[in-house]
C-alpha cells in the first residue's frame, strides 16, 4: 500500500509535460491513461484535480503500453497494489451475500465478468465535489492528508485517514440489488488551501451488458422492487454524462 501510495504521488511530481505524453483519449469516458474523469459534463468544477486511470479487467483492455515508466517500479507496484484489492473485493462481497440471506456467491455471480480499474486522484488545495459511485464497490487508500467525507443524514462527516487501512464505498448497484437495503454512499472530498491530497481508488463494475435490478429473494409484497431492470452499460453512461452532484440516477423508481 505504501509503495503503490508513493509510486503514484513521483508520478504526479513530474513536469506536465511527461504526464501529457501518457493523456488518455479525449472526449470519452475514462480510458487507461492521464487525464480527468467527467469530460462531457457541464460542471467544469470536475475538472479541477489530475488523476490516472487504469485498467485491470478485462484483459484487452488493460493497455500496458499505457502505464507510466517513470517511475520505473510504478507498474509492478501498482498491479500487485491491485491483486490485493481484487482478492479483497471477492471477500467481501460474499459477506455482503451472506448478510442478505443469499447465497455467498450471489453478488458476484449477478455482476457477470467484471471490469476492475483503479483511478489514482491528485487533488491540489481546490474546490469540492459530491457524488456517488455508480459501480458495485470501491476501495479506497488515502494518503495521511485525508479530506474524504461521506454523508450521513443531511450532515457531512469526516473520515479520518487510519494507517494501512482501506475506505469500502458501497457503490449504486449493491443499492439496487439488495433493493434498498445496502444504501451507496454519498462522499465528497475536501481539500484546503495550502495541503494536497493523494488517493487510489479501485472500482468493482459489472459487466457492461448485466441487467441488474433488485434481487428476486428480496422482493415480495411487503417490501415491493424499488428499481427498475437497467442495462449496467446505460446506467453508468448516464452517470459519466451527468457529471458529479448529488444522488439521483439510483431512484429509478419512486419509493
Amino acid at each position: 500500500m505504501e509503495s503503490a501510495q508513493r509510486v503514484a504521488r513521483e508520478f504526479f511530481d513530474l513536469p506536465l509535460e511527461e504526464k501529457q505524453k501518457l493523456a488518455s483519449e479525449p472526449n470519452t469516458t475514462p480510458t487507461n491513461g492521464y487525464g480527468r474523469q467527467f469530460r462531457k459534463a457541464k460542471n467544469r468544477t470536475d475538472d479541477w484535480h489530475g488523476l490516472f486511470f487504469q485498467v485491470h479487467c478485462p484483459l484487452t483492455a488493460k493497455a500496458l503500453e499505457n502505464f507510466p515508466t517513470t517511475p520505473a517500479a510504478y507498474r509492478d507496484t501498482t498491479e500487485k497494489y491491485a491483486d490485493g484489492v481484487l482478492k479483497l473485493m471477492h471477500q467481501i462481497l460474499e459477506i455482503f451475500s451472506t448478510l442478505l440471506g443469499l447465497q455467498p456467491k450471489y453478488l458476484e455471480e449477478r455482476f457477470g465478468n467484471p471490469n476492475i480499474n483503479t483511478r489514482t486522484n491528485f487533488y491540489p488545495p481546490c474546490p469540492q465535489r459530491t457524488h456517488s459511485d455508480p459501480n458495485s464497490m470501491t476501495v479506497l487508500f488515502q494518503d495521511d492528508n485525508g479530506g474524504l467525507q461521506v454523508k450521513k443524514g443531511n450532515h457531512w462527516v469526516g473520515v479520518a485517514p487510519v494507517p494501512n487501512a482501506f475506505v469500502i464505498n458501497v457503490g449504486d448497484q449493491i443499492q439496487v440489488l439488495s433493493n434498498g437495503r445496502f444504501q451507496s454512499v454519498e462522499h465528497r472530498v475536501v481539500t484546503n488551501t495550502s495541503t494536497a491530497c493523494l488517493s487510489l481508488a479501485t472500482f468493482l463494475h459489472p459487466n457492461m451488458d448485466a441487467i441488474l435490478g433488485p434481487a428476486a429473494e428480496l422482493v415480495d409484497a411487503s417490501r415491493p422492487a424499488c428499481y427498475l431492470l437497467m442495462k449496467y452499460g446505460d446506467y453508468r453512461a448516464a452517470f459519466h454524462a451527468k457529471g458529479s452532484g448529488s444522488k439521483t440516477l439510483g431512484k429509478l423508481v419512486p419509493t
